[in-house]
């Protein structure tokens, strides 16, 4: 990061770290919420990161389709702030305010047999415990829903 006079200030300067769901599709066919393997990066505490979560992925055929959540195991005094856009169904996008940790999304993908991508972007401010952000999902009722590899989760600390 430059400061204003164009000099390189370091200790603010931060690196993105990257999670992915790298050596095979992720699947979940309950309606508890599972941490989608691949998809969990380590914070520090008292430190702000802005993060990117990217998902593509598949539900089965019913119309049931699936929910996320946000989670961070050090969550007490953090605060979260984020918003998701992705596909409702096949003819539809949702938008959607994330304004909680370890809080579920709507239902979306709920087009039967539906594909589709998800877009979450957001701030997390940690309190006084580290901890890992992870993305967890379900699917409400009976069905799968699987999460293809690629799928990704990017934080940059911004202080």
């Amino acid at each position: 990061m430059r400061n204003v006079n164009g000099n390189w200030d370091y200790e603010k300067a931060d690196v993105a770290n990257m999670a992915a769901v790298i050596t095979a599709d992720f699947t979940n066919a309950t309606a508890n919420m599972v941490a989608i393997t691949g998809l969990s990066i380590p914070l520090m505490n008292y430190s702000t990161y802005e993060f990117e979560i990217i998902i593509t992925g598949t539900v089965t055929a019913d119309a049931n389709g699936a929910t996320f959540q946000i989670d961070f195991s050090g969550a007490a005094g953090a605060v979260l702030e984020a918003i998701l856009i992705g596909a409702l169904t096949n003819a539809a996008v949702i938008a959607e305010r994330i304004a909680a940790i370890a809080t579920p999304t709507t239902a979306i993908l709920t087009t039967a047999s539906q594909s589709g991508g998800i877009l979450i972007k957001g701030i997390i401010i940690t309190g006084a415990n580290i901890g890992n952000l992870t993305i967890a999902c379900n699917h409400p009722t009976a069905g799968t829903t699987t999460i293809r590899i690629g799928s990704s989760l990017k934080t940059v600390k911004l202080e």
